[in-house]
């Protein structure tokens, strides 16, 4: 996308870039970086377009170059493309930014937003160069430098940014080649960040990541009872033909404990969808382990019971 292209595209329309506080003047210059240079992102570092001059912020300067306004100097003009910065002084504490359309030392053609126009769209509006801070000049001349999407680095993307874990292996191949493939990076990258599916994978992240927590703990949990139940095994063994009933409560006791736990891990399993296969195989093993040992023991211990 062109200049003219992004000015033609946007000028009198609602800019949202990020979906906070609705249609400010940095979502134009913001949007406008990313669409035609490849920006990524645009920070202030302050909360108001002041900072996008003063602090100037990374990744901005790896795609403009920061100019100082000379004041008194007539040739020292912004060219179209570039943004203007207004210091805080010139609206407390925020500042101001526009699109330079064209300049002349006695003021500047913008395309801005929120200036004059609370909470509207983007407009055309002549400005004079009070408390200007300075512009942000654009390394390159726009999209036809950037670099394109190809299906190793949509996949690489989709996997990263939207949760596809599949993608790599082709899974997603059909909708990235009709869909991505050939697009501007940079701003596939924004895409996919800002989509509904990057925005589901994302909230999913701190759920998986306590999941897999839950899950190491329950398997730890699993294996200490597998302990228990060979433990009370190898008691049984211990005891002979003839066990005497101080030892036969003793085993029917551990075993009511036994089958507690394992009946509480079996609980917390079902509980844990998310929890991995490996844990998953180790609980199934651990009851049908224990399914034996009681179909083969309980109906011994309870003919014992009294004698």
């Amino acid at each position: 996308m062109t200049v003219d292209q992004y000015i033609e595209q946007y000028s009198g329309k609602h800019i949202d870039e990020d979906g906070y506080y609705g249609a400010q003047c940095w979502d134009v210059v913001a949007k406008y970086a990313r669409k035609v240079h490849g920006c990524p992102s645009f920070p202030t570092g302050s909360g108001g377009a002041e900072g996008l001059y003063r602090i100037f912020a990374n990744p901005i300067g790896q795609y403009f170059t920061r100019v100082k306004n000379e004041v008194g100097n007539p040739n020292q003009l912004p060219k179209k493309g570039d943004i203007v910065v207004w210091s805080k002084d010139f609206y407390q504490p925020w500042g101001h930014t526009a699109l330079v359309l064209s300049a002349t030392s006695s003021g500047m053609t913008v395309m801005e937003q929120n200036g004059g126009n609370p909470g509207g769209v983007a407009y055309i509006k002549n400005r004079g160069w009070s408390k200007v801070s300075g512009w942000l000049t654009p390394k390159t001349g726009g999209s036809s430098t950037m670099s394109k999407t190809d299906l190793s680095i949509a996949r690489i993307l989709a996997h990263g940014l939207l949760g596809r874990l599949d993608a790599h292996s082709g899974a997603s191949d059909r909708d990235l080649n009709k869909n991505h493939v050939g697009q501007e990076t940079n701003a596939k990258i924004w895409q996919f960040f800002k989509s509904s599916e990057g925005v589901n994978w994302r909230n999913r992240i701190p759920r998986l990541v306590n999941a897999e927590k839950n899950a190491v703990n329950l398997g730890n949990a699993l294996k200490k009872s597998n302990t228990e139940l060979q433990a009370i095994q190898k008691k049984l063994a211990e005891m002979g033909e003839r066990p005497t009933q101080k030892q036969l409560d003793d085993l029917n006791k551990a075993v009511t404990v036994a089958n507690q736990k394992a009946i509480e891990a079996q609980t917390k399993i079902e509980e844990l969808t998310m929890a991995n296969e490996a844990d998953s195989e180790t609980a199934d093993t651990f009851m049908r382990q224990l399914g034996k040992f009681l179909t083969k023991y309980l109906p011994f211990l309870n003919s014992n019971k009294g004698e």
